[in-house]
């Protein structure tokens, strides 16, 4: 058996009366008599076989510091009283097996035993309640279910509200014109240059509305990655999001322009226009023609078409 290092000590061990029966019967004080029945008690606790007292009087006599016969007569008068040759009578008594391991001559139970008896209890109540270990289980998942919901409930409540408090935001092109009601459309996004606009928010009927283009849209249309980001971000700085019927009414721009859609991205991202029209690219030719000044006239212009003789044009 392990060695153990402890043993246990009754409440009324120093006010015993036999304690003071020893004392009288070895003609010893009652403070000595206490002292060596503590020395005998942690000997026999630490004995390979408990309870059994293999100290001799002489070792107890030079720890208390008196004399051999003192502890002989106090040994002598134990004995029949609270000792049976080496071994303390009341010792199986008072210091009982340990309950963790269990006893099955004491009726001490083991912690799993004890663990195990207290969970078929609560089991037993469970069921004369109606109701099992498993259904308590799904109560609760049901309540943090339905908590989340609310919550849930109350973020798309909070969304509709922001969404109507946000301010509107005009938008026109480089002559002051409103745009199409396609170009003027407003939605906060992601960076456009990285990720396509994110989903609007549900329409009558629980329809969602398509995404908004991006850079990989605009890409696939022929458009260059660099003209694609650059017009974008104009697009976003003025909360417009790209939308199919936005990018088909700049196609057909394009073509009254005769230019091709991904020119038309290129000017618009060059001039920082949100859309495209054929009137502004015509109107910014003119005015480039215009900063040229008037064709050169005069005598000293025209020798392409003058004729000199019969040497021909020059």
């Amino acid at each position: 058996m392990a060695a153990i290092d402890w043993f246990r000590l009754w409440h009324d061990m120093p006010n015993d009366p036999k304690w003071r029966t020893v004392a009288r019967a070895s003609g010893q004080p009652i403070s000595l008599v206490l002292s060596v029945a503590l020395h005998l008690m942690v000997d026999a606790s630490r004995n390979v076989t408990r309870g059994h007292v293999t100290v001799t009087a002489e070792d107890v006599a030079s720890a208390l510091d008196v004399t051999d016969d003192a502890i002989e007569a106090i040994f002598k008068a134990m004995q029949g009283r609270v000792m049976d040759g080496d071994r303390l009578t009341g010792w199986e008594k008072r210091q009982p097996k340990r309950e963790d391991a269990g006893n099955p001559e004491t009726g001490a139970k083991s912690a799993a035993e004890r663990k195990r008896e207290q969970r078929e209890r609560e089991k037993q109540a469970q069921e004369a309640d109606g109701k099992g270990a498993d259904s308590a289980g799904h109560e609760a998942s049901r309540d943090v279910t339905l908590d989340t919901d609310k919550d849930t409930d109350k973020e798309k409540k909070n969304q509709k509200t922001e969404g109507a408090a946000a301010p509107a935001s005009p938008v026109s092109g480089p002559d002051g014109q409103g745009l199409p009601a396609a170009e003027s459309d407003k939605a906060e996004g992601a960076d456009p240059a990285t990720a396509p606009a994110p989903a609007t928010e549900a329409g009558k009927g629980g329809d969602k509305l398509p995404k908004a283009m991006g850079v990989r849209e605009l890409v696939a249309e022929g458009v260059e990655r660099k003209h694609a980001e650059d017009w974008l971000k104009v697009r976003t700085a003025k909360r417009a999001p790209l939308t199919q019927t936005a990018w088909d009414d700049v196609k057909a721009e394009a073509a009254k322009a005769g230019i091709t859609p991904a020119d038309a991205v290129r000017v618009s991202a060059t001039n920082s226009w949100q859309g495209f029209r054929a009137t502004w690219y015509a109107k910014q030719g003119q005015e480039g023609s215009a900063a040229r000044g008037p064709a050169a006239t005069g005598t000293h212009g025209g020798y392409e078409n003058r004729n000199y003789g019969q040497g021909g044009a020059l």
